[in-house]
């Protein structure tokens, strides 16, 4: 019998490279959710708020910050008063 003649074997061969490579895919997946879990957990810990970017990644601000690009710059400030004139 030579190597390959019989199709059951190459099923055999098919399947069992598959589990090869696909085990090491699977276990870094998992570890790198574990890992993105535990930075979550350690950022949250720290006072900073998950928020979503305009590409849809997860960000950590502080709390009470805005992305950039987002907000009115001529609104005024938390304390009431106004924010400095850029043109002057």
């Amino acid at each position: 019998m030579q190597y390959g003649e019989d199709k059951a074997e190459g099923l055999v061969i098919a399947a069992i490279t598959f589990a090869v490579v696909a085990a090491p895919s699977a276990v870094g997946l998992i570890l790198a959710h574990r890992s993105l879990d535990k930075r979550t957990a350690r950022l949250r810990a720290a006072g900073l708020t998950p928020v979503t970017d305009a590409n849809g990644r997860l960000r950590f601000m502080p709390p009470g910050r805005l992305l950039p690009g987002h907000g009115n710059p001529f609104a005024p400030l938390p304390d009431g008063s106004q924010p400095p004139d850029p043109t002057a």
